[in-house]
């Protein structure tokens, strides 16, 4: 991966800090893009550069395909072609299932602009570079796009239809660029904290008991979804079109604690 350019959407915080880190201390160039969380962006930043790599952060909503277009527009003139795309920015409310009514058309409407319309934009405005000298694209997903059950109705649905995108950009994009996608389950990120407004200890006791709901009795860390798109990003010549589940073994059908209504952007 040393000297590649690699992009990473919602790259702040949590799983895509991660992955701007791992992506640096193998050698890249990293963008960390951001929409709103701009002083966490510009540290992970300053993170990289500390290790000795390039990085800079950029602002752009992931839903604006304008915004986008000219975040890798100013890529593509300082550092060249994206090799590596990491789809990470993602918002989400947490609403019952239950609840139909506050499951509204503005929630509707905003988790698909960000988590399905902005992992579009993205890898529609990296393609005709990366098409050139080849590269690859890993989609951040959920578990819950596959167990349908989550943090809302929306929410999971938004995370299928990146599975599905996910394949069909892997159609479209070959030979030249691989797509694939990791399905987290579980991580533990600030959306537990601001997402249950819990305390760090409530945080810790909400892990030990989703902990004991998986076969593997470990609640993931950003670490873990970061080696699984290291793997894709760097390893994984000859896969593509595929979800990989990282979620303790979440997906076998153990039910998960539900949240209270609230709302998370990663950005």
């Amino acid at each position: 991966m040393k000297d590649k350019v690699v992009l990473v959407t919602g790259g702040g915080t949590g799983i895509g800090a991660e992955c701007a880190l791992r992506a640096a201390k193998r050698g890249a160039r990293v963008v960390v893009n951001y929409s709103r969380s701009a002083d966490a962006a510009h540290a992970t930043a300053e993170a990289i550069t500390a290790l000795g790599a390039d990085a800079m952060a950029l602002q752009a909503d992931v839903s604006d395909e304008r915004s986008v277009r000219a975040m890798v527009g100013d890529v593509e003139r300082a550092w060249g072609p994206v090799d590596v795309l990491v789809n990470n920015a993602g918002y989400t409310s947490f609403v019952e299932f239950s609840d139909l009514e506050a499951m509204t058309d503005e929630i509707w409407r905003r988790t698909l602009d960000v988590n399905l319309m902005g992992t579009w934009h993205c890898s529609k405005a990296v393609a005709p570079g990366m098409r050139i000298a080849g590269g690859s694209i890993v989609n951040i997903s959920s578990v819950g796009g596959i167990r349908a059950d989550g943090s809302s109705i929306a929410y999971v649905v938004s995370k299928a239809a990146i599975n599905t995108l996910t394949v069909a950009l892997a159609r479209a994009l070959a030979p030249n660029i691989r797509v694939n996608a990791v399905a987290a389950g579980f991580v533990r990120t600030r959306w537990w904290e601001k997402g249950g407004d819990s305390t760090p200890e409530q945080v810790d006791a909400l892990a030990d008991e989703m902990a004991a709901t998986m076969p593997l009795q470990r609640v993931g860390e950003p670490e873990d979804i970061a080696d699984a798109v290291m793997w894709f990003a760097e390893h994984a010549r000859t896969v593509t079109a595929q979800t990989l589940i990282v979620d303790s073994g979440l997906h076998l059908g153990m039910k998960a604690k539900a949240f209270s209504d609230t709302t998370q952007e990663n950005s």
